[in-house]
């Protein structure tokens, strides 16, 4: 592998951080950020990373002094790097600080003694996270990337680093990655966002959950083609026999169309029963849900996921308890006749922010 070393006391090392270990460091507190915030990105580009290295290794006052000034030294070329990319590429950059991550290993030798062994599984470095792009495969992103890889900053002319051949510069490793600050629950609710499939199922759709005015809805039911709504006819019996064929039944034809029609349905009956029912398609889904609220923890939220949860009951003739899930159902052709359709409410009614599409 080609190398280019330039004698320095700073000693800088490109290297590619594994994205798992990127991932963990929005668990971090964000004053180890400068400028950085949950509004950039979501993606970005990994432009560069300095990491301190001592070839000598070793503990006092002088090898802790050397240490810091490689690390003032990084932080310092970090910095000019971020004036260096906004000046030649109009792009906008930020310094991250990742820290030592230390894990403790517990192992045993051939006598049996267990002995506890701490490593340094990652260590700490200096980030130079460029750009703000809404995909990993945003043409943009793509064609900076090319452009970082061989690009030669004034400020990384000293120093050490890994170059794949002689055309990559000191960047030739930069990589697309996330906003470090950006969990990846909230990385799945923005893709969700900018998803045009999405935006279009959901779109002009009757009873939208898009148009609720809340922060905050409570998700009744999940329509996932194998889960749909059952006719119903003739005595209890008949109804509870139902109940437990139709999944079985719904394997072979179900689809999302027909999970996406179920959920409409079930929204219009609870529409019918002056209940605030609102319906979002997804991917892979349809829900039904209930409500509009300003909080997780509104009172009056709590009260009605407590109404629709699902309730132990006991059989009298075993004396048994099963889960018994509540419904929702059409009334039948007389006072008499069982409900015409049922649809089963989840277990464990929970909550959901409302999707703000962008």
């Amino acid at each position: 592998m080609p190398r280019q070393t330039f004698v320095a006391l700073l000693v800088l090392s490109l290297v590619i951080s594994s994205s798992t270990f990127f991932v963990e460091a929005a668990e971090r507190n964000s004053s180890n950020s400068r400028g950085l915030t949950k509004k950039n990105g979501p993606w970005m580009i990994m432009a560069c990373s300095f990491t301190v290295y001592n070839a000598e290794g070793g503990i006092g006052p002088d090898y802790q002094k050397i240490v810091e000034e490689q690390r003032a030294n990084g932080e310092k070329a970090a910095r000019e790097l971020v004036v260096e990319l906004k000046k030649k590429l109009n792009l906008d950059a930020f310094v991250y600080e990742m820290e030592d991550k230390v894990e403790e290993i517990r192992t045993t030798d051939r006598f049996g003694q267990s002995r506890v062994r701490k490593i340094k599984s990652n260590h700490g470095q200096t980030c130079v996270l460029a750009g703000n792009f809404d995909s990993y495969d945003d043409p943009k992103a793509q064609e900076i990337l090319k452009k970082l890889k061989v690009m030669r900053p004034k400020c990384l002319d000293k120093g050490t680093f890994q170059a794949h051949s002689k055309e990559f510069g000191p960047m030739g490793n930069a990589f697309m990655t996330v906003n470090p600050l950006i969990s990846p629950e909230e990385l799945v609710t923005l893709e969700r966002q900018r998803d045009p499939l999405i935006k279009r199922l959901n779109s002009g759709s009757e009873y939208s959950l898009l148009r609720n005015p809340g922060k905050y809805t409570l998700i009744l039911a999940s329509f996932k083609g194998r889960s749909t709504g059952v006719a119903m006819s003739a005595s209890k019996e008949e109804i509870s026999s139902k109940i437990n064929k139709f999944d079985n039944k719904l394997m072979s034809d179900a689809t999302l169309d027909k999970a996406g029609y179920e959920a409409w349905s079930m929204a219009k009956t609870l529409r019918n029963q002056n209940k605030e029912a609102w319906v979002y398609h997804d991917r892979d889904k349809s829900i039904v849900t209930y409500g509009s609220f300003d909080s997780p923890d509104d009172p009056k939220l709590l009260k009605i996921a407590e109404k629709f949860k699902a309730r132990y009951e006991t059989d009298p003739a075993t004396g048994r308890q099963f889960l018994t899930c509540q419904m929702v159902s059409t009334p039948g052709k007389n006072a008499n006749a069982p409900p015409e359709k049922v649809w089963l409410i989840d277990p464990e009614p929970y909550v959901m922010p409302v999707p703000r599409l962008r």
